[in-house]
């Protein structure tokens, strides 16, 4: 596994941040997919039997962005199960589970409590789901935290 250095101050400052709610805007190419991956890891390493939500606007945004990222900044010997179908879905050594959806059916969301979820490209993503994401974030026994990753864009909710 390669050594992830964050870039500046403010993404080392992201990963670190255990408040409930915590963003990350900045552009493209800055690293925000990448740090979200660290830091989901970093929440599931250290809570075992956690469920996280990662979404993002389509599913396109997911397989070719947070899904690579998940995958690149994994630990050494960290080797979940996963499932593909109907939406990719990792299930770690320490029965923490990563469930990957899109939000363009924000409904799609109400399904299941997650006391991690992470909104990459928060922008594109309607805000009723937003609004639904956070209220699932209620599993019992965890630190609840949800986390926005997204690029700048004009006259939008986040």
């Amino acid at each position: 596994m390669p050594i992830f250095t964050p870039n500046c101050p403010e993404q080392r400052a992201f990963i670190l941040d255990e408040s409930r709610y915590v963003a990350l805007i900045a552009g493209r190419g800055s690293g925000k997919t990448a740090a979200a991956a660290v830091k989901l890891l970093r929440y599931v390493g250290k809570y075992p039997g956690c469920r996280a939500l990662v979404t993002a606007g389509i599913n396109e945004q997911l397989v070719e962005g947070m899904i690579p990222q998940l995958e690149k900044w994994l630990p050494d010997g960290v080797v979940p199960k996963v499932r593909r179908k109907p939406y990719t879905r990792y299930l770690f050594p320490n029965d923490a589970e990563v469930i990957f959806r899109p939000c363009y059916n924000p409904e799609s969301l109400r399904a299941g409590n997650f006391s991690y979820v992470e909104m990459d490209e928060a922008a594109t993503c309607p805000e009723m789901a937003f609004q639904i994401a956070d209220a699932a974030c209620r599993q019992q026994g965890y630190p609840p935290q949800v986390v926005i990753t997204t690029t700048p864009r004009w006259q939008n909710w986040v």
